[in-house]
């Protein structure tokens, strides 16, 4: 489930976005609540569509074309469930670490959207509670809930 869609093999072989994720709660967040996970993941991508899209982008049959949809699916689905297992006894700080590890934008400059502010940035780490820290005009500031966009800076 890890990966670092935005960072290739080698420097300089950025693959561009591949997927993203919609998480909705509702109820309490430190308490009882419900939650909705929406993944979306490019899988193929025209060039009409590409040139729509204001930033890198990447599609997955690119790099494994003779991959299954539906062995994909199951087994992200299989991964999420039990994933969220561990979630629901340990929270994130589970995955901390691994999370960190993978992190396509570390230490990178970032564009940070929320709502209908957008601000430059320096990417951080996640903290134990999965909030992003990253540092503006020598600040550090952590990104936790609502709608938030974070965006490679080229």
């Amino acid at each position: 489930m890890f990966c670092s869609p935005n960072r290739g093999d080698g420097p300089g072989d950025e693959l561009g976005k591949l997927a993203g994720i919609l998480i909705e709660v509702t109820g309490d967040a430190a308490g009882p609540c419900e939650v909705v996970i929406g993944i979306g993941m490019n899988l193929w991508l025209p060039e009409a569509q590409r040139a729509a899209i204001d930033q890198p982008v990447a599609a997955l049959f690119e790099r494994l074309p003779d991959i299954s949809r539906n062995q994909l699916a199951s087994e992200e689905v299989a991964g999420l469930l039990a994933m969220l297992a561990t979630f629901e006894q340990d929270g994130f700080g589970a995955w901390r670490d691994a999370w960190n590890e993978r992190h396509a934008y570390a230490g990178l400059p970032i564009r940070v959207i929320q709502g209908e502010q957008v601000s430059d940035a320096v990417a951080g780490e996640v903290d134990e509670s999965g909030n992003l820290w990253v540092t503006e005009n020598g600040h550090s500031r952590r990104l936790a809930g609502g709608e938030i966009s974070v965006r490679r800076r080229l």
